[in-house]
């Protein structure tokens, strides 16, 4: 789910199953981070990915079976050296 051809990490979150509205604040984010019982879905961490035309952002991260928000970032990383990174491991 995280190495290429997964576009979870960039822009095109993985599908985790569960039904969101639209206008859900955790819909179209990608997962982060998973259970540390090995499933996935169990209690993940969540971020909103944007890629721009030089840089990828990291953003409002967030847990989805609760309403916590995280004071982390925003992260913004060279779009060019990101994608390098996950070529480089897939």
């Amino acid at each position: 789910m995280v190495l290429l051809p997964s576009r979870n990490l960039l822009g095109e979150p993985w599908d985790h199953g569960f039904s969101l509205e639209s206008n859900n604040l955790q819909a179209g984010k990608a997962i982060v981070l998973g259970c540390t019982c090995g499933v996935i879905e169990c209690w993940f961490i969540q971020v909103r990915i944007t890629l721009n035309e030089s840089t990828v952002e990291w953003a409002d991260f967030g847990q989805f079976h609760r309403d916590w928000q995280y004071n982390l970032g925003p992260f913004k990383f060279d779009r060019k050296q990101y994608v390098s990174e996950l070529y480089r491991y897939s």
